[in-house]
């Protein structure tokens, strides 16, 4: 569903003949799709024996290529569910906390970090022509730098599209997807 774009990845729901939701399948079909599933695949299998405290994340049953495509089969939650609800509640923070605490590391800005890949992105858009743009990024990204050069910064995993249609309510436990 949704307006189809070259970033966009198909996602399919297994059932049984009883209408059982046994998984979903999400299918890399060109080379960033391939590229979004098979980083998923990766922090599923980073986070497999992680335990979190107010949320679950489904496990992996299968990747793999089938037919130039890279499918990811994932499991379904266990028991009933019902959509988590749009209000940002104590357990959403919570799964948010615990998950950027799994491997978490510091840098400074300018040590192979942030401000590298920010400079890249910004180079990016001037290859576009957007020069007005990247000059204007180029300028903020220097005071940044320059001001926060002996700042350690804190990161670790997040979760890139944290909405209300990628969590599911499992028994009072958060099933998060995606």
């Amino acid at each position: 569903f949704g307006t189809p774009g070259p970033l966009r990845k198909p996602v399919l729901q297994l059932m049984n003949s009883r209408g059982k939701i046994l998984g979903y399948a999400k299918v890399g079909w060109n080379e960033h799709t391939i590229a979004f599933v098979r980083r998923e695949e990766g922090v599923l299998a980073r986070l497999r024996d992680v335990r979190f405290s107010t949320a679950t994340i489904p496990r992996v049953l299968h990747a793999g290529w089938w037919d130039g495509r890279y499918i990811l089969v994932e499991d379904a939650p266990a028991g009933p569910t019902k959509p988590s609800g749009h209000e940002l509640s104590h357990r959403h923070l919570e799964f948010l906390r615990e998950l950027r605490t799994v491997n978490p590391k510091q840098s400074r800005p300018v040590e192979n970090g942030p401000a590298n890949e920010l400079a890249q992105r910004i180079a990016a858009l001037r290859a576009r022509g957007l020069h007005y743009y990247s000059h204007l990024l180029e300028q903020a990204l220097a005071r940044c730098v320059e001001r926060l050069v002996d700042v350690p910064i804190s990161f670790g995993f997040k979760h890139g599209d944290f909405t209300p249609w990628n969590i599911l309510d499992e028994s009072g436990k958060l099933f998060i997807l995606d």
